[in-house]
Formats: C-alpha cells, sequence, structure tokens
C-alpha cells in the first residue's frame, strides 16, 4: 500500500506529458498562401478603373497587410479592404485610375501572415498590363466663345481652351495653336493640363476679326491626336466712337501757384500716345517741356522751364489727338489758368 502515492503521482504525470503532446500536434504552423488573384497574372486588358483582389487559403492576420505588403510597381496610391467576416479575401482598391497601357507588376510580400502568426513562404508575385488610350482628345469648351465680341482696347482678356484629358504640353506650339491676324502672347496650362490659356501680349488691331485655330497636332499624354483641327472667330468691336477729354489739372479758370503746377489730361478711352506731341497739345505762353503717361488714358506735361508769375497760360489739345483705333477728338479743347 506504501506505493498508492508514487503510482498516482507517476499516472499525472504521464497524462500532462500526453496532454502538451497533443497540443503541439494541433498547433497551426502551415503558411499561408495565395489560391488566387485579380486580374490574372499575364492579363493584358486590364481597365484603369480596376481594384486588385486577393484570396488566400487561410484567414490571415489583416495587421500585416499594408500598402508596404502589398503594392504596385510603377507605385499608385490607394487603401486596403476587407470584410471582418471573411479573413481570407483582401483588396487594394486604386486611388484614381491607373495609367492606360502600362505594365503593372503587383507584390505580396512575406511579411504577410496567417492569424496564429505563420508569414507566406516567399514573396508573391504578378504582372497585368491596362487597356492602352486609343481615345482622341477633343475640345470641349472655349472662352470666349465664337459669338462674343471684344473691344480693342481690352486686349489682355484671356483665352481659354478646355480639352476632354490631359494633353501634351509639348506638341503646343505656336504652329499648333495661333491667331490669325498673329497677336503676340503667352500660352499656360492648367487643371492638370486639361485647360490652355492664352495671354495675349499686345493690343488687338481695331475694326478686325480674328480666328484662333488648334491643329490637330496636338496630342494627348498617349500620343492621340486630335481628329480634327479646331477654329472659331471673335467679332471686333466696329469702334466708331470719339474719345473725350474728361478731366484736366489745372482746372479751367483757377488760379495756381507757378511751383505747383502739372498739367495733367485724362480721356474716356484709351489713346493713341504717338499723336500726342507739341503739334497736338499747345502751350501759350510758349513752355518747352515733355510728356509721360501714368495710364493708357492719360498723359502729364512736365514742364523743363519755370512758369511766369501773374499770367494767363492757355492750353490747346487739338484734335488730331486719337484713340487707338484712330477716331480724332470732335474738336479742339481749349481751357485756360493764371499763376500768381
Amino acid at each position: 500500500m506504501k506505493f498508492e502515492p508514487i503510482l498516482i503521482v507517476l499516472i499525472g504525470i504521464s497524462l500532462l506529458l500526453s496532454s502538451c503532446e497533443d497540443e503541439d500536434n494541433e498547433r497551426d504552423t502551415t503558411p499561408p498562401a495565395v489560391v488566387n488573384v485579380y486580374p490574372e497574372d499575364g492579363a493584358v486588358d486590364v481597365r484603369s478603373y480596376t481594384s486588385l483582389h486577393v484570396t488566400f487559403s487561410e484567414d490571415i492576420d489583416m495587421n500585416t497587410v499594408t500598402t508596404s505588403s502589398f503594392y504596385l510597381e510603377p507605385p499608385v496610391d490607394g487603401w486596403i479592404f476587407y470584410n471582418q467576416y471573411n479573413l481570407k479575401s483582401v483588396t487594394l482598391d486604386i486611388f484614381g485610375y491607373l495609367e492606360m497601357g502600362v505594365e503593372y507588376v503587383a507584390v505580396l510580400d512575406n511579411t504577410i501572415s496567417d492569424i496564429a502568426g505563420n508569414r507566406m513562404e516567399e514573396d508573391y508575385i504578378w504582372s497585368f498590363t491596362t487597356l492602352p488610350d486609343t481615345v482622341k482628345p477633343k475640345v470641349v469648351s472655349i472662352s470666349p466663345d465664337s459669338n462674343s465680341t471684344f473691344l480693342p482696347y481690352v486686349a489682355y482678356d484671356q483665352i481659354r481652351v478646355w480639352f476632354s484629358e490631359e494633353i501634351d504640353i509639348s506638341t503646343v506650339s505656336p504652329s499648333s495653336f495661333y491667331l490669325t491676324p498673329e497677336v503676340d502672347g503667352t500660352i499656360s496650362f492648367a487643371d492638370s493640363n486639361k485647360l490652355l490659356i492664352y495671354e495675349p501680349g499686345e493690343y488687338f488691331e481695331c475694326n478686325t476679326d480674328y480666328t484662333v485655330t488648334i491643329s490637330n497636332a496636338i496630342t494627348d499624354l498617349a500620343g492621340n491626336h486630335i481628329e480634327n483641327d479646331f477654329s472659331w472667330s471673335y467679332d471686333a468691336y466696329q469702334d466708331t466712337i470719339k474719345p473725350e477729354i474728361v478731366y484736366v489739372r489745372p482746372e479751367d479758370g483757377t488760379v495756381d501757384s507757378v511751383y505747383n503746377i502739372l498739367i495733367f489730361v485724362a480721356f474716356s478711352e484709351i489713346i493713341d500716345t504717338s499723336t500726342i506731341s507739341s503739334l497736338t497739345f499747345e502751350i501759350n505762353p510758349p513752355l518747352s517741356g515733355c510728356f509721360s503717361f501714368p495710364s493708357n488714358y492719360s498723359f502729364n506735361f512736365i514742364p523743363s522751364e519755370e512758369f511766369l508769375t501773374d499770367t494767363m497760360y492757355t492750353i490747346t489739345a487739338k484734335n488730331s489727338i486719337t484713340d487707338i483705333c484712330g477716331n480724332e477728338l470732335g474738336e479742339d479743347y481749349t481751357w485756360s489758368f493764371t499763376t500768381e
């Protein structure tokens, strides 16, 4: 009877060792494997708005699936999505679109593991190619449109052209985008190169219609040409309005100190500065000086000698002064002031 306690202990140890061996035998040591991918490896007709889907052989620890362990080359932005009730499947959603006509390599690296912590044996890599871009770009909007009428002195209004897709800006040149008659200017782009902006650098000619032409030499990034040349015309405003003098300084009939006098003339519209000279702007008694132009609508006469004191000066702006369309002043404009 004295051996019974020892026997009981030995039986207990035997049962414990048997239990541990069973747990080791049941422990998951199988690495997860990829059983299906979409797009398929080698696919050549993948649309640019596709997401990537992967199915594994067992439930995956989704904390190990990130954009660092599941990604594309060339790189694209995206995010990982999965269903908590189906941990065998995972999706890489792409932000925006894949580029067209490009071969992509998809990578699942071996840091991805199952819920037991078993990592994939090796990286899983496959490739696919998106459909090529064969769609021709189109002009979808223009500003100003073909029904617009422009004023010559609003020369710096932009010409804007919107395209249906991003264009290859290297194909835009003076031979593929131009105005007739020619107008110097600069071209810039906006809205991911879907918007062409033309900034005229000089005044349009008066009483002249202009045609804007976009030739089919312009292409998108895939090299697809605009199907046909695109053109439209502006109708020039027929300017026959005579300019007027709207303000002078010193004002008519005033008395001013000889030390404070600067003669200033303002017009109702842009003037042709080449018509301002000593032949079209007279001062009596005569006074020498020069002209400056603070704006397109005005000028200063800056005396190079002193005014006489206690003297009435009479100034005449001749009607041969014109606006930029050649319209003359309706008549001579005369006023006077007195120095003290």
